[in-house]
């Protein structure tokens, strides 16, 4: 090709049109639509998680559980069963005194304790177990209990030695808040009582007879702090005066009337707790 024609070829190609892009212009919106973009899937902003606030349960402290016994007998049935498979003589210093202990059970759970015997080694003298359920305190918070049985005579070096039980006492029932309580056939001295208030830890002594009348009851100042407050003890004439409570006098924590009994109050009112049995109550012994 001469450059003639090269020339010519090339101001053919200059006088071709152009091709434009199209581009595609933004629709102006009517008056009457809505101006407003709407998101596509991809783009939109996810809405907000709504945080569910939950209700914060009441704090209970777990109950507390006796350790597994090994006992053949578990009450006072099933006790005297077992001494008579045995040959036990029941003028034994053994018979009577395990005797005792369940009777000590039975006649303290129509006060709306739960208690079991743990007769293990080395337990300082502690004979029961359990815990006291009280109109002040929930199921699950119901008072740690130790509790020393004495059939003879009380003294003030049984009540010394009640307050050493302590350093004794299973797992769960060590530390404050758990009220040591001594029970013994005989009514308590006056130097009994004394030892009582003057220790620093929460006491009580009981007199609970050989066949389970419950014939005394009282505690110091550190049982009342511990739970005790407001609990007070009446008398319960059982013959002449129809076995109804009466609040006792002041001062007066023990009855000497053939038949009666005492019962307690509650902000100076008639307390009768459900007689809950011991036995049954021992199978999920629960303190709190």
């Amino acid at each position: 090709m001469s450059l003639v024609e090269r020339q010519a070829a090339l101001d053919l190609q200059l006088q071709k049109p152009q091709r434009r892009r199209r581009t595609r212009t933004a629709k102006s919106p009517s008056p009457g639509e809505d101006t407003q973009a709407t998101d596509s899937p991809s783009s939109a902003t996810p809405p907000a998680k709504t945080v569910k606030t939950r209700k914060r349960k009441e704090q209970i402290v777990p109950r507390r559980l006796l350790p597994p016994t090994e006992q053949k007998h578990t009450d006072l049935t099933s006790f005297i069963s077992y001494a008579d498979q045995q040959g036990l003589s029941n003028t034994s210093t053994v018979y009577r005194g395990t005797h005792y202990e369940y009777t000590v059970a039975n006649s303290l759970a129509t006060l709306n304790f739960h208690l079991r015997r743990i007769g293990r080694a080395n337990d300082l003298g502690i004979d029961l177990v359990g815990h006291w359920s009280l109109p002040s305190s929930p199921k699950a918070h119901a008072l740690p209990v130790l509790v020393q049985c004495k059939a003879a005579k009380p003294t003030p070096s049984m009540v010394r030695e009640l307050d050493g039980t302590y350093t004794g006492a299973p797992a769960g029932w060590q530390g404050d808040g758990v009220l040591a309580l001594l029970s013994s056939i005989e009514p308590s001295t006056k130097g009994v009582q004394a030892a009582v208030q003057r220790s620093q830890s929460p006491l009580g002594v009981l007199q609970i007879t050989r066949d389970g009348q419950v014939k005394q009851f009282l505690w110091n100042a550190a049982a009342a702090a511990a739970g005790l407050e407001g609990l007070g003890v009446a008398v319960r004439y059982a013959t002449k005066r129809g076995g109804v409570l009466e609040k006792a006098k002041v001062g007066e924590s023990s009855v000497t009337g053939k038949g009666s009994t005492i019962g307690l109050t509650w902000m100076g009112k008639p307390w009768l707790p459900l007689a809950i049995p011991s036995a049954a109550a021992a199978e999920s012994v629960v303190i709190a």
